[in-house]
């Protein structure tokens, strides 16, 4: 299975099926997939899980360019992306590594990704993360769920370490 299979599997697993929360910004969804983002996949109903898989590797995926990072590192980034968008995952990851913030994964956070202590980097994006969720009006109505995903997802990216 390569690496965007096995990072695909993790972010399905926390998406789920259909979701239409009230307090949900991304509004109506199916395999994390958003009517109000992806309107054309939903002209004909609701998107295939297919339909789901090359929105993930063409939206998220190829853009945070995950293949060039450590897979824990690549499954936590995209993970990010997925719930708070391309910039702001590699804004987290820059912090994490402790370089230029510009949401841009360049040659210099690159570099620095696969130089550093791939366990100390899973645990600081994860760190990073949920203070960032904490500053989210929204943290009230799901706070408790994006933590444990982000436990979860960090859990799993450790155990993927080599």
């Amino acid at each position: 299975m390569n690496n965007f299979a096995k990072a695909l599997d993790v972010v399905l697993h926390h998406e789920g099926g259909y979701v239409n929360h009230p307090n949900d910004p991304g509004g109506e969804t199916i395999y994390g997939i958003s009517r109000r983002s992806h309107p054309d996949v939903w002209a004909k109903g609701r998107p295939s899980i297919d339909d789901a898989k090359r929105i993930y590797h063409r939206d998220y995926w190829l853009p945070i360019k995950a293949d060039a990072l450590p897979l824990p590192v690549a499954l936590m980034v995209f993970d990010t992306a997925v719930n708070s968008g391309n910039r702001r995952a590699v804004m987290l990851l820059q912090r994490a590594l402790r370089v230029s913030e510009d949401g841009v994964i360049g040659p210099v956070t690159l570099a620095a990704a696969n130089k550093a202590d791939t366990r100390t980097l899973v645990n600081h994006i994860a760190a990073e993360r949920i203070t960032f969720n904490s500053s989210l009006s929204n943290w009230g109505s799901f706070g408790l769920g994006w933590s444990r995903r982000v436990v979860d997802v960090a859990v799993t990216a450790v155990q993927l370490i080599k």
